[in-house]
Parts: C-alpha cells; structure tokens; sequence
C-alpha cells in the first residue's frame, strides 16, 4: 500500500549574478530547517544568474532535500526582458521588485511563500505557509517600521485612519497568489512611473494590503538594525536573519560595528554550501569602531536609552576588531 504523497510547499526566491552567494544560502538554509512534512518547489526567479550557478544551485537543494528526507524541485524561471520591463528599479535593478509579478508568472499556482535571497534561515519558512488563509492576501512578520505612517511613501497613498495600522516587512513573507492575481492589474498600476516607493515592493504591498495580512512570530524575520543586533546574540537562537540594507555580508569580510556577529553567521552558512572555498576571516575596522566610540559619547550625554543600544553593539563585536 502506498503512503499518502507529501504535500508541496512552493518556495520562490530571486537573484541575479551578484546575489548568488546570498541566494544560494536562503534556499539551502531553508531547506536545511524544513521540518520533513512538506516537499519542497522551489521557483527561482533569474535576473542574470550564469548556466553554472543554476546548475550548482540545483545540484546543492536537492542534495540538500535528500539528507532531510524530502523531495526538492528546483525551476529555474528566467525572466525576459519584457517581464523585467514591468518592474521599477531600485538600486539599478529590478530584481527588488520581483515577487510582485509572480501571480503572472505563475498563472496555475494558488500560495507559496517568497524568500528574499538575504536571509538566513535558522527557523525555516513554513510558518509563513501555515499562516495564510482565504481571507488575507499574505503572512508576515512586523518590520521596525512598526506602523504606517513611519514609510513616508506608504504613508502618503494611505488612508489617514490607516496611519497607526501595523506594517510588515516584505523580506519573507507567504503570498495568497490567488489574491494577488485578481489584484494584479492595480499591482501593475502602483508599479507605474508616477509612484515612488520608499522601500519598492514593501511600500507598495503594505498600500495596497494595509490590514489584509496574518502576522507571523518576530523570530521568523528579524531585520538587522542596530536596536536588534544588540539586544540579540544569534548564535544559539532559532531565528531567520534579515541583512536588509544595501550591504550584504558576501560583498567584503570586513563589516559594520553592530553587525559583524550575525555576519559570522552567514560565513558559517555559507561555508556549509561552499566548503571547498576558503572564506576570509570577518574583520570590523579601526575607523569604524572609533566613529560608533564618538557617537556613544554623545548619546551618553543626550540620550542614555541610544547609549545603552551603542554599547551592547560595540561589546559584541570586541574580539572582530583588525589589527595593523
């Protein structure tokens, strides 16, 4: 007698050349957490990734799958020019932007959860899956932001009584698609030229669903600001961790003052994926750790609450300082 086929959970992630290390240790990162109940497809959304790293990418995740007991499926979804026309640029790509069109992109699919290819995942992403329902349009985690009216640009399109309403962050998040698609054509419409979006598809998503989302546990997504870095220590907790911002702990060994701790997290991640490639030692510099000194200084004076925030980040990254 046959057992009952697992059922499939749809993970969509997006990258182009530059992100690979990133994406590479999303998806693996995540199929390393799965807990053995879903089988995984993964969708890979390709703005310019080369033959060989799909290939490698592919090869990793199903090896990946086999060692967790699940079955991996990888799609590697190139996006055409005249897709990628759609979608407005942020930081000279449009990659940011992405999951947006996966309702088109995917006219068959019903949910699936979207992994930004920053994260690592030391909880998983199946949280995301079981908290959608028929009636939101997506399931999140909170973002700093906090409410609305902290993104100027949601802010501005929002309605007033909406300003206090909860804003999540859309780093990783589980998408009704069947929802999204019937709301694609506004999609297309806030993605026009005359909108400029503070955050790109986050601005935008959090417009369109102001109080039409399920909220997911904090550790399911935890952005790395200052504030985070300083009140967590990452090494033993189960939490996905999100380096948002524009610099990505592949693109130099040498890191910020608050953040070089969790960085030391993704070079261990990465280096399960990559072991045959030497990784750099994570260095934090002089400079660095001199202009935060200063800056702790004057919070001690003016603002103790600040002060307290600069310390615990500085006494974190103490053993990472380079030498001469």
């Amino acid at each position: 007698m046959s057992s009952k086929p697992r059922e499939a959970i749809t993970l969509i992630c997006a990258a182009n050349e530059k992100f690979f290390p990133g994406l590479l240790v999303a998806l693996g990162t995540a199929v390393e957490q799965a807990t053995g109940l879903f089988d995984y497809e993964i969708k890979v959304l390709n703005g310019g990734l080369t033959d060989a790293q799909v290939v490698m990418l592919t090869g990793k995740l199903i090896a990946l799958g086999v060692s967790r007991g699940i079955a991996v499926r990888v799609e590697n979804r190139i996006l055409s020019d005249e897709e990628l026309s759609i979608l407005p640029t942020r930081r000279g790509s449009p990659m940011a932007n992405a999951r947006l069109l996966v309702p088109q992109l995917f006219p068959a699919m019903a949910k699936a959860v979207y992994l930004d290819s920053d994260v690592v995942c030391k909880r998983g992403v199946e949280e995301f899956y079981h908290a959608l329902d028929e009636n939101c349009a997506l399931s999140a985690c909170l973002d700093p932001h906090q409410t609305i009216k902290s993104d100027r640009s949601t802010r501005q399109h929002a309605k007033r009584h909406q300003w206090d309403l909860a804003y999540f962050n859309s780093g990783l998040i589980g998408i009704n698609v069947n929802r999204w698609r019937i709301d694609f054509s506004e999609i297309v419409r806030l993605m026009g030229s005359e909108y400029e979006w503070r955050h790109a598809d986050q601005s935008l998503l959090n417009v369109l669903y102001c109080g039409q989302w399920n909220c997911v546990t904090p550790e399911a997504n935890i952005c790395l600001t200052l504030r985070n870095c300083a009140e967590n220590d990452f090494t033993d907790r189960s939490a996905n961790i999100h380096y948002i911002g524009p610099v990505k702990p592949w693109q130099s060994s040498h890191s910020s003052f608050y953040r070089a701790a969790a960085d030391q997290i993704f070079d261990k991640a990465y280096q399960r994926m990559m072991p045959e490639e030497v990784m750099p030692s994570r260095v934090v510099s002089k400079n660095a750790i001199k202009k935060a000194k200063r800056k702790l200084l004057w919070y001690r004076l003016f603002q103790k609450s600040r002060a307290k925030i600069y310390r615990a980040a500085l006494e974190r990254c103490k053993n990472l300082v380079e030498e001469f």
